[in-house]
């Protein structure tokens, strides 16, 4: 590094002098960094936009072009209401319904025919089987293992380590049956977890009868073969005339998730018990189009488009103050934080104005909005449903007429679904044929495409942004440049400290030789 000597001997101001013939450099530098601060707020204009077109098209376009909440349907139930409950989802067909249950689904079931717990007992399910001897009632016979089988799956029991709590938590997690001990009464009963006449509980004892003897559950026991056995049965329903059946008494008919809460009532009394459909009352369920929660979603969907197209717009249309350009580190010196933010404010301003990627968004959700959608029925615009945009000055901003939309729900709800969701046939080459929200979650797909190729942004992550751009190869050309120009800078300083160094030194060498003449006088 060259030693700097100020102007001891001359008197000059040398860093002066060298700042003022560095300036032309410095100016090169800073011009440099100023490119690179616009093209990086550039590009964090273009990540802005990005997540914003992101969130729309993830969180509303989606939701609509899959039209769930467009075909959102309302049930109601008369005749005989306690013995059904019904709730809708996207699939139900409107219309009406009939429903009659003559019989419940039930699991299989066994239980202990009396307590397992000797009178004035008190079982601990915590401690050891052999702990609990004496308070069972078949305890005077326990064995120290037993080995048995819950609808095929075997388990084996320590009595001198497993508690009755381990053995019920045993047969739990194992099998497709759920043990359970009753305090109150000593019971103990054995339910499978599925229904209908193809569920069993099948427990079968190794010839030391654990159940039987230690906890008495001899209910249906075939001593044949040592088990004890139950099975389930179907419950037995008319669905619109048609006798059937079902495993369950949760069932799926026609978009219409159906749970049966109870035999429906007689007619005729003296039929208890009967699976004859006419003497029971029927259910009948009448579907419709959910249209205030229809309006409610398509209101909300509005007012996410409608911001999202201003957010572009204000974007494109937004001023560029061109004589401010970003401040170097002396003009930051010279000015106060508020100056400061005030002074990037308007540099930042109308970096994206008038952006080709952009202002195409704009045109295509403003284009999409206003398009026909081959639905097949009159209603086929969005201004066939009550969504219209407003005056010029407005730049296609949508008002929702909630009256005519909620009319076109009730007489076409299929087609007000189709407006948004409608998704074209492979084969199909006509635009038309797709929705509205359908159109702009691949319009808008494209938008992101191109941001990603100029400013890195990423079509699935806010934050992610790639080198591999066009800014971010411009950045990183900047960058390059920036270190070249400093590396230039100090060398070239350099050479000025070591030319006044020089400099002194050869002024300083003349005043000695000059003091030296001058004393031989």
């Amino acid at each position: 590094m060259t030693t700097r000597i100020t102007g001891a001997v001359s008197g000059l101001d040398t860093d002066s002098l060298v700042k003022s013939e560095m300036q032309p450099l410095q100016t090169k530098l800073d011009t440099l960094n100023q490119t690179k601060q616009t093209v990086t707020w550039q590009r964090d204009a273009y990540k802005e936009m990005n997540a914003k077109i992101l969130d729309f098209r993830n969180n509303k376009l989606t939701t609509f072009k899959t039209d769930t909440v467009l075909r959102a349907r309302k049930a109601e139930v008369t005749g005989d209401t306690d013995a059904v409950k019904v709730t809708t989802n996207g699939g139900a067909a409107t219309g009406s319904m009939t429903i009659k249950a003559m019989q419940l689904a039930t699991g299989a079931a066994l239980k202990s025919s009396n307590s397992i717990v000797k009178s004035g007992s008190t079982l601990d399910t915590k401690s050891t089987l052999t702990s609990q001897q004496a308070k069972l009632q078949g305890g005077s016979s326990m064995q120290s293992t037993y080995t048995f089988s819950v609808n095929g799956t075997s388990i084996t029991v320590d009595t001198a380590k497993d508690s009755l709590s381990d053995v019920i938590s045993r047969i739990n997690k194992q099998t497709n049956v759920t043990a359970y001990y009753d305090s109150g009464t000593g019971n103990m009963s054995f339910t499978s977890k599925d229904a209908g006449d193809t569920s069993k509980v099948e427990i079968t004892n190794d010839s030391k009868d654990f159940f039987k003897n230690i906890l008495q559950t001899d209910t249906s026991t075939d001593t044949a073969t040592n088990t004890q056995y139950s099975k389930g049965q179907n419950a037995i329903v008319e669905i619109n005339g048609i006798k059937t059946t079902r495993t369950s008494n949760t069932f799926t008919e026609n978009g219409i998730n159906v749970t049966l809460n109870k035999v429906s009532e007689l007619t005729d009394s003296t039929q208890a018990g009967s699976t004859d459909p006419q003497y029971y009352q029927a259910s009948t369920i009448t579907v419709t189009p959910d249209s205030d929660s229809i309006v409610s979603a398509i209101k909300d969907f509005v007012t996410q488009y409608n911001d999202v197209l201003k957010t572009l717009e204000d974007k494109v249309d937004e001023t560029r103050y061109r004589d401010y350009k970003p401040l170097t580190s002396d003009q930051q010196e010279a000015m106060n934080e508020t100056q400061i933010n005030q002074w990037n404010e308007k540099a930042m301003s109308g970096l994206l104005r008038n952006d080709s990627i952009l202002t195409s968004a704009v045109n295509k959700m403003r284009n999409a909005a206003s398009s026909i959608v081959g639905t097949g029925s009159k209603y086929n615009t969005l201004a066939s449903i009550g969504i219209t945009a407003g005056d010029y000055t407005e730049k296609g901003k949508l008002y929702v007429d909630e009256d005519k939309l909620k009319a076109a729900i009730e007489a076409n709800p299929d087609s007000v679904a189709d407006i948004f969701s409608q998704k074209a046939s492979s084969t199909s080459t006509n635009v038309t044929d797709n929705g509205f929200a359908t159109r702009m979650y691949d319009d808008l797909y494209n938008t992101m495409k191109d941001l990603s190729t100029r400013a890195g942004t990423s079509a699935f992550s806010a934050s992610t942004l790639k080198s591999d751009s066009t800014l971010g190869k411009q950045l990183s050309n900047l960058e390059t440049q920036i270190d070249d120009q400093e590396d230039k800078m100090n060398d070239y300083e350099d050479r000025l400290y070591l030319k006044y160094s020089r400099m002194e030194s050869a002024l300083s060498t003349l005043q000695s030789q000059s003091s030296a003449l001058t004393s031989l006088k």
